[in-house]
């Protein structure tokens, strides 16, 4: 057992592991694809705050 998972619920391990994959796969983006990352994140709020 790590220390993560003694201090941690699951499900904060959960999205830490999936953020931690998430910025693997953004470290080898270009400016263009991050700004793509970007927007797609903004719109997401934006949807997010229409719905609730």
């Amino acid at each position: 057992m790590s220390i993560d998972e003694f201090f941690l619920p699951t499900d904060n391990l959960i999205k830490s592991t999936r953020r931690l994959q998430i910025e693997k796969y953004m470290d080898s983006f270009t400016d263009k694809e991050l700004s793509l990352m970007e927007a797609l994140a903004k719109g997401i709020n934006e949807a997010r705050n229409i719905e609730g």
